[in-house]
């Protein structure tokens, strides 16, 4: 090809002369860039094996704070119990008696005819789960003055997380840890 015939289609050359050696060399033609649209494979792959590790790693956290979620959940009620066997006591003019089982449940009843006026079962809820209950004493007599006989504890365990209700003889109720 001549210079002159490289000059009317430029497009089609594909090999030009080296004017040092005079060998065919190719050049190269650039076609318009076709924008792609989408992801490629590896960069799929790449995404899904970040979120998997990322979830991984994220498992174990979630499983602590829904055990510690459901403890403060479980220790609210019980102080809130607590507290309820104290107005019983007060409003109903009779002494009232919290009574544990060893097995996550208690009572409040009425000491003189031993009507229960409430029981609370601890394990074995959805919303609770399962947890490890301790009264410190039992069973606590509450009298209409709003005097206990002792000084109560309850301690509520689920795994690594603990939360403790102080139950003064005075009747204040607080959680504790």
């Amino acid at each position: 090809m001549s210079a002159a015939e490289l000059a009317i289609a430029p497009t089609l050359a594909l090999f030009l002369l080296s004017r040092s050696t005079m060998l065919l060399r190719p050049i190269p033609i650039r076609l318009p860039h076709r924008h792609r649209s989408g992801f490629t494979l590896i960069e799929v792959a790449m995404t899904l094996t970040l979120i998997a590790i990322l979830t991984a790693m994220m498992v174990p956290k979630i499983g602590r704070t829904l055990q510690s979620v459901q403890v403060n959940r479980a220790a609210a009620i019980v102080a809130g119990d607590m507290e309820a066997a104290f107005t019983m006591a007060g409003r109903q003019r009779k002494p009232m008696r919290i009574a544990f089982d060893g097995a996550a449940t208690y009572t409040i009843a009425d000491r003189a005819d031993g009507t229960v006026r409430l029981s609370r079962l601890l394990t074995g809820d959805s919303d609770i789960g399962s947890l490890t209950v301790n009264f410190s004493q039992t069973p606590v007599d509450v009298s209409p003055r709003g005097v206990s006989t002792a000084a109560l504890t309850v301690t509520l365990s689920a795994g690594a997380s603990t939360r403790a209700i102080s139950v003064s003889t005075a009747g204040h109720v607080r959680v504790v840890q």
